[in-house]
Order: C-alpha cells, then sequence, then structure tokens
C-alpha cells in the first residue's frame, strides 16, 4: 500500500527525502511515487534551496534503486557460496 504523503508539509517532504538518501536507503518504489505526487503537487511552495536539496536527494535515490535493482537481479540468477579468508569474501572456487 503506498502512503499518502499529501498532507504532510513542504519542508518535512524535503527533509524525508534528504535524510533518506543521507542514508543510503531505497525507500521502495510505492514511497517514492507518493513521494514524486507530494511534491510536485505543491512545487509552488519549494524555494530553489529546497528544490535543489530535492534534485540532489531523487539523483541519490535514482543511483540506490539501480543498485538495489542490480541486486535482485544478481540474487535472481545462481547461487554464489562465499568463504572468508583472511583479507577478503572469496566466492568458493574461484571468481568465475
Amino acid at each position: 500500500m503506498a502512503p499518502h504523503l499529501g498532507a504532510v508539509p513542504v519542508p518535512d517532504l524535503v527533509d524525508m527525502a534528504v535524510g533518506i538518501a543521507d542514508l543510503g536507503f531505497f525507500p521502495g518504489s510505492a514511497w517514492m511515487d507518493a513521494h514524486e505526487s507530494a511534491v510536485n503537487a505543491r512545487l509552488e511552495e519549494l524555494s530553489a534551496y529546497q528544490f535543489g536539496l530535492l534534485k540532489a536527494a531523487y539523483t541519490k535515490l535514482d543511483a540506490l534503486f539501480e543498485t538495489a535493482e542490480g541486486a535482485e537481479e544478481e540474487e535472481e540468477g545462481e547461487d554464489v557460496e562465499l568463504e572468508l579468508s583472511d583479507d577478503a569474501l572469496t566466492p568458493v572456487g574461484g571468481r568465475g
């Protein structure tokens, strides 16, 4: 279920996106869609500074989405068994 963010004040919408992006956490597509809708409905309330903060946060969140999507695709592939050596995790049987 997608969250309803329409009643959230604009400064809080900005803070949410910036904070989540700074944590390196991707909140999911439903949350992103709800957040984007809430922001787009009130663009005229954003200062230029807030707009810049949101743009930077969305850029980070987009990169996190791409990373998460790549990890999902990797998880859908074959399982890789790892072994711990003194200096690294190495796939059992080499790097192939």
